[in-house]
């Protein structure tokens, strides 16, 4: 999984997530081996904050994970509603959207007080998401997912 913001780059491989200027060179690392303990084990997606924050989906671990712009985890965030949390999307500096496997679901994580509430689900046609995006012009998300991840649902939001 890769990520570009700016003249940078956040890239994870093999048990390392680094951040990268667009040339290649290594800036920051986290690195499992290196830490002593499995700090990260299976991110799926990211996304960056506009104040620069990064933030993990850990689908193995059930969590979302906040690192500052150094790659120090500032936070970790855990709820039931997290089942296998996938794709991730900064809509604002206190909401992500997280698109949640296992529970057929989109929930909204604030990243600043730490809750989770429920936004979209079975009802609204959501089945086994994978990724999420989000138009701020529009009010569009879209949805990815289904048995084969070919489904794209797209849901007007206020």
């Amino acid at each position: 999984m890769e990520s570009v913001t700016g003249s940078h780059r956040v890239t994870y491989s093999e048990g390392m997530l680094a951040k990268m200027t667009i040339k290649g060179q290594v800036i920051d690392v986290v690195d499992n081996q290196i830490a002593g303990i499995q700090l990260l084990r299976y991110p799926g997606f990211f996304a960056i904050s506009t104040v620069g924050d990064i933030y993990v989906s850990d689908r193995t671990a059930c969590t979302v994970i906040q690192m500052d712009r150094t790659l120090h985890i500032t936070k970790t965030f855990t709820s039931p509603m997290l089942a296998s949390p996938r794709g991730i999307v900064s809509v604002s500096t206190n909401q992500l959207l997280v698109a949640d496997r296992n529970s057929h679901s989109i929930v909204v994580l604030n990243p600043i007080n730490g809750t989770v509430t429920h936004l979209l689900g079975p009802t609204d046609g959501i089945q086994k998401p994978r990724a999420v995006a989000w138009c701020p012009a529009s009010k569009k998300l879209y949805v990815s997912g289904g048995e084969r991840h070919t489904a794209v649902s797209v849901f007007c939001l206020k």
